[in-house]
């Protein structure tokens, strides 16, 4: 009788190692399909001669256009497919004495979500979250890029630096990495002024950051162009956040931006990327996004206080420790390629930070609050 106790104790001791092991994320859990949850894809707009090619998404315009140019639109949320959000339309404006272009303009923008750590996360997807909105001028001088910044939570108690790389066509069509950045080293101490490590903002509860209202990166701490060897620094990247790309690149169609966090291990924790190279590592242990890029999440407009659009990115997300399955019913599915996006409007009652909400109606660009 006693060999067959510790027989069965034998037994479910190895069964809850195997629970643990799958649960624990040190072995892969799921396989995710990069192509059913690609952010961005690429669109062809066709320039018509004497008129400026409008790229229009709901109120937001995303391109103004003096040539075909192949550029980055948000892909849609409602297939499978890699194909461009639906409500994407094309305007024409006759191009004459009193237009107001300076060069072709694309923008992009959306929400960074992240886990802090390749190994074993929660999948709460709120250790760093921040609003993006990317423009690139193209203009005479070189190609313009300004990145601007919102800090929305930060559910961690590491140190987090914040940055992306930049990859280019080269001359034989390929895309290649261009340039890398890095925005800040502390992301808790430059956006959000809190010099406390073991603070947690705006995941168990929503308050707003507490120098009062979103800010925007203007600096960048580090930054090298990989092609021609040329270092950045604050000093030739524009005190309005804009900076100049290389010169390389001055012809280029398209360009793609993948962004990822730094933890205190110098671990680099990518989101999905916009472009996915073969040597990119951005999926957890578990076979998870260690975070995500995530656009078109409703038609609703916010628009700063020159009336500007300013995107449809908004997201109620999880509280601290909730797995975003529980928040968005279908998530997992949609990462395995199973499904489309769940709704990212309709969040489960009782598991998310009301972000819409207690912003109060403050643009996420409103310009007079920006330092």
């Amino acid at each position: 009788m006693k060999k067959l106790f510790l027989l069965f104790a034998l037994v479910s001791l190895l069964a809850s190692c195997v629970e643990k092991i799958e649960d624990g994320g040190n072995t892969k859990t799921i396989e995710v399909s990069y192509d059913a949850i690609r952010p961005l894809t690429e669109m062809t707009v066709e320039a018509k001669e004497g008129y400026i090619t409008h790229v229009i998404q709901s109120a937001d315009t995303l391109a103004s256009l003096t040539q075909t140019t192949r550029i980055l639109v948000p892909r849609s949320q409602k297939s499978t497919a890699n194909r461009a959000a639906e409500d994407i339309k094309i305007s024409y404006e006759s191009m004459s004495s009193t237009s107001t272009t300076n060069g072709d303009t694309m923008k992009n923008l959306y929400v960074l979500m992240f886990e802090d750590s390749k190994g074993n996360n929660d999948n709460d997807y709120n250790d760093v979250i921040i609003h993006v909105r990317q423009t690139l001028n193209k203009l005479k001088t070189g190609v313009e890029m300004k990145i601007e910044l919102q800090p929305v939570a930060m559910g961690n108690t590491r140190k987090m630096g914040f940055g992306c790389d930049v990859y280019i066509l080269d001359a034989n069509n390929n895309l290649v990495k261009s340039a890398e950045f890095i925005f800040t080293n502390d992301i808790k101490v430059d956006y959000f002024k809190v010099n406390d490590v073991l603070k947690m903002i705006n995941t168990y509860s929503y308050g707003r950051p507490l120098n009062g209202y979103p800010t925007l990166s203007t600096k960048i701490v580090s930054g090298k162009d990989l092609i021609t060897g040329a270092e950045y620094s604050a000093l030739n990247y524009r005190a309005n956040g804009t900076g100049f790309l290389p010169q390389t690149i001055e012809s280029t169609d398209i360009i793609y931006i993948n962004w990822f966090i730094q933890n205190d291990k110098g671990e680099k924790c990518y989101t999905v990327p916009s472009y996915k190279s073969d040597t990119l590592d951005w999926l957890s242990e578990a076979g998870y996004p260690i975070g995500l890029l995530i656009s078109d999440i409703s038609e609703a407009i916010y628009k700063d206080s020159e009336g500007t659009a300013c995107g449809k990115d908004w997201i109620n997300y999880p509280s601290e420790g909730v797995n975003i399955e529980k928040v968005f019913p279908g998530f997992t599915s949609w990462l395995q390629g199973t499904s489309v996006a769940p709704d990212f409007t309709k969040p489960v009652d009782g598991t998310y930070i009301d972000a819409i909400t207690n912003y109060g109606g403050v643009s996420l660009y409103d310009m007079k609050y920006f330092k």
